[in-house]
């Protein structure tokens, strides 16, 4: 599977040079596929894991996530429903 979910950092030298190697190694897939081939289901899944209460989507920044982390605070986004 080929992770094309950040197109910015994506390239297909990467690929050609995954393939070529696999290829070297004696292998052949059976099947290639990429993350975004998956995205309905996985969204579908998200909603499922938010609607039980399992999982949120939160809103704070990667620096504000640390901070209430380290001083033991939920999110604000914590209760906040699909």
């Amino acid at each position: 599977r080929f992770d094309d979910t950040n197109p910015t950092k994506e390239n297909q030298e990467f690929i050609d040079n995954i393939r070529e190697n696999v290829e070297f190694m004696g292998y052949t897939p059976w099947k290639v596929t990429h993350s975004s081939d998956n995205f309905d289901q996985l969204h579908q899944y998200a909603i499922q894991l938010i609607k039980q209460g399992d999982a949120f989507v939160c809103s704070e920044t990667a620096e504000e996530m640390r901070k209430n982390r380290s001083e033991g605070i939920p999110s604000k986004d914590r209760d906040r429903s699909v």
